[in-house]
């Protein structure tokens, strides 16, 4: 059935069948039967929408039609094929549609980010609302003078007492946390020794001592504020970013 869907077939283009080949195929017993699903879901049906358009479609080709619209086999798999493509376009166009709605409320809550009406509900639209910077590198080589600019980071909670502050070691995002696991260990990479600290405002405080824990990931946007000193296992001094707070999120 290949031959004859490159004249059905919009997609596809015409080959024509010499007179011996289309005298060799002439009505013969079980004609129909070489009809596949799979050939009859290639069809368009805008052109062909019925099993009388297609059994036509058939004839016009010089190809074996006979009895063609009253092969109860032939139309339960027209309708079947037909059925299938219908409901994958609309599937398709279902998801069109979503694709366009989820992109425009982006805009427009990107929009309100940039313009500063609304209050940004993940670290993506915080990032926007506060013109943040990736902040990673600044953990393993603070600057000499902070900067007081706005920076995104991820990290897990290493020390914190009582007070609004705590020591954080550099972490990949919560969506990474896994990958990057699963490759330091396969390499037999410890986590990260790159330090920052973070300071929690008061307007935040009081979901950082309900929400955080040791060892707890989070999200952060904070202002790079100053530098301070920790020491390390091995006894060596380091210098560490502190950053303010603006936008905390645990994970």
């Amino acid at each position: 059935m290949k031959r004859i869907f490159c004249v059905v077939v919009a997609a596809c283009s015409i080959v024509f069948l010499s007179p011996l080949n289309v005298m060799a195929q002439q009505c013969h017993r079980g004609w129909n039967n070489s009809i596949s699903r799979d050939d009859l879901r290639m069809l368009d049906y805008k052109q062909i929408p019925t099993v009388e358009a297609f059994c036509q479609a058939l004839r016009a080709s010089n190809w074996c039609g006979e009895g063609c619209e009253e092969s109860a086999g032939l139309r339960r798999l027209f309708d079947e094929a037909k059925a299938e493509r219908e409901a994958r376009q609309a599937e398709q166009e279902q998801k069109q549609v979503r694709e366009k709605v989820q992109a425009s409320a982006l805009a427009i809550r990107e929009a309100e980010m940039r313009a500063r009406t609304s209050v940004p509900e993940n670290l993506g639209e915080a990032v926007i609302y506060y013109e943040a910077e990736h902040g990673g590198q600044l953990a393993s080589a603070p600057k000499i003078k902070p900067d007081g600019g706005m920076y995104y980071i991820h990290g897990k909670i290493k020390m914190a007492g009582e007070s609004p502050e705590f020591l954080a070691a550099l972490s990949s995002s919560k969506d990474n946390e896994l990958l990057a696991n699963a490759l330091r260990r396969s390499r037999g990479l410890g986590e990260s020794t790159d330090y920052f600290a973070v300071v929690i405002p008061d307007q935040l405080q009081n979901y950082y001592f309900d929400k955080a824990k040791i060892e707890g990931g989070f999200d952060l946007v904070g202002r790079y504020i100053s530098n301070t000193k920790y020491t390390t296992v091995s006894g060596q001094e380091k210098s560490a970013p502190v950053f303010e707070a603006v936008y905390f999120k645990v994970w």
